[in-house]
């Protein structure tokens, strides 16, 4: 995406004769930011990156970037780069290729799809999740487009990435968008940021240089995060490491702490929630165990104190307490939910965890605070991120992307208690715009009646076109398994794999295309 720059042969910006600087939006592969690079091109190839250099301001910052993206030189020209297709000569997973021509290797993907498609149905190819390259005409999204207009194929919904507070965040607040601003972090007193490491992965440009920024201007900075990541080392007043995995128990003994002790918004708290206490349960649920009903151990007899939860979480009582009331006292605040921690089994329960301490103590629709949840911000006037058109997906059925090995072994018999969505119905999650050709992605219940869907989606996955991901195996769960399915050529038929290194993926790809 070229934003600009000196005229080919010219003298560039900080270029020397013979050479031009084009500017250009970091690649970066999905780490959240979207940053500015100055490629110097010499001879047509590129042989240095530099990153903003236009007047900087809190209202119209720089968009810098990092050290990786600056770095990105030694992944364009890496010696291991593909630069020709290939096909498989050994077995399934051996990683054994030969090169063959672009016309071989384009005849060969072209007729495995078509014979599929014969075979066995539409819903027998899948194109699966991956952000490797997510924008403009690359990616996934070209894939989808080719098999939309060409009879469709099964798609999917949600993400690896935010799987779970995908989902929990419209629980608790009904939406998606629950995040201020980032310059309005410089009106924190307090920012918290659990399992968030914006010095490595941004999660929005100048995540880094804006917490930075409310530091210096005396906000506090917590970083809880089992790694002592460069964000605890660079941004943060306070490290506390926490065994992985236990997020919830350390924020729900915060919450004893704050509700003991009075600290809460009892206002914000009685107006604008429900559930907290006997009093408040929503209609139908008035028998129900509230929060602080559980908080307090009043039915099973467990109170969350910080004792109760310093053997879990590994985190000191004391320093369980102090940071409760660091965090209550110390209002409007920031709490800023990294993803890491809702990528497991019961994720959802530490994003709303984060949603109802947000609640707890007001940090909620004020300056210098955050709800938690995903983040997302209400629309400011800037561009907004589109991907390449996708058309409508002729097939019309689509599964949750991580049930996709489900798909293969048994997909002929999924529906919807497997979370299968069929068009007429509303799909759910923050990628789902794409997936029956664009539109809206809304939580389910927003969409009107439609006539009911089919139960069943009658057919396996037998070929798997994967472009720019390495999720099928390197990000998905159990290993092991997965490599299983994918050597066995009765089950997954056909993988072709297109990406720019032989990754595990492509290593049990019948076809690579770089």
């Amino acid at each position: 995406m070229s934003l600009g720059g000196a005229p080919a042969g010219g003298r560039g910006v900080g270029g020397s004769a013979g050479e031009r600087v084009v500017r250009v939006g970091c690649p970066a592969h999905n780490c959240g930011g979207r940053c500015v690079l100055l490629a110097t091109v010499r001879d047509g190839r590129i042989v240095r990156l530099d990153t903003d250099d236009r007047p900087d301001s809190v209202a119209a910052p720089q968009l810098r970037a990092c050290v990786r993206g600056r770095s990105y030189l030694r992944r364009q020209y890496h010696p291991d780069r593909l630069l020709h297709p290939l096909k498989r000569v050994g077995k399934r997973g051996e990683g054994k290729f030969e090169r063959v021509s672009w016309d071989e290797a384009l005849d060969l993907v072209a007729s495995e799809m078509r014979r599929v498609r014969e075979t066995h149905g539409p819903g027998a190819l899948f194109v699966p999740y991956g952000t490797g390259s997510y924008n403009q005409t690359n990616g996934s999204h070209v894939a989808r487009r080719l098999m939309n207009v060409s009879g469709g194929c099964l798609g999917i919904w949600n993400s690896y990435s935010w799987a779970a507070i995908n989902v929990a965040t419209p629980t608790v607040y009904g939406t998606l968008t629950t995040g201020n601003q980032r310059q309005d972090w410089l009106n924190a007193k307090i920012i918290l940021m659990w399992g968030w490491n914006p010095a490595e992965m941004r999660d929005g440009t100048n995540s880094d240089w804006f917490v930075k920024l409310a530091r210096e201007r005396g906000a506090r900075v917590v970083c809880i995060d089992p790694r002592h990541s460069l964000s605890a080392a660079a941004l943060a007043d306070e490290w506390v490491p926490i065994r992985p995995g236990t997020d919830a128990a350390l924020m729900t003994a915060m919450a004893h702490v704050i509700v003991t002790e009075g600290l809460h918004d009892a206002e914000f708290v009685k107006t604008h929630c429900v559930g907290f206490d006997a009093s408040q349960m929503p209609p139908g649920c008035e028998g129900e165990e509230s929060w602080k009903d559980y908080l307090l151990g009043t039915r099973d007899g467990v109170p969350k104190t910080p004792v109760w939860a310093e053997p879990i979480t590994a985190v000191p009582a004391a320093t369980i307490a102090r940071l409760a009331r660091e965090y209550a006292t110390n209002v409007p605040g920031v709490l800023y939910q990294g993803y890491g921690m809702q990528r497991r089994a019961y994720g959802e329960q530490v994003v709303r965890a984060g949603c109802a301490l947000a609640a707890l103590v007001g940090n909620v629709g004020v300056p210098g605070g955050w709800a938690s949840g995903l983040g997302n911000q209400a629309p400011d006037g800037g561009p907004l991120w589109t991907v390449f058109p996708t058309g409508t997906n002729p097939f019309g059925a689509a599964i949750p992307c991580f049930l996709w090995t489900e798909a293969v072994l048994r997909g002929r018999e999924m529906g919807e208690a497997d979370g299968v969505v069929f068009s007429g119905t509303v799909a759910r999650g923050r990628d789902a715009a794409a997936l029956f050709g664009g539109g809206s992605s809304r939580p389910p219940g927003d969409g009107e009646a439609e006539p009911a869907p089919p139960r069943r989606l009658g057919a396996d996955v037998k070929l798997i076109y994967a472009v720019a991901t390495n999720a099928l195996v390197n990000q998905h769960a159990n290993v092991n398994r997965t490599a299983a399915i994918l050597r066995d050529a009765s089950k997954v038929e056909f993988l072709a794999v297109q990406d720019n290194f032989l990754t595990p993926t492509a290593r049990f790809a019948d076809v690579v295309l770089p």
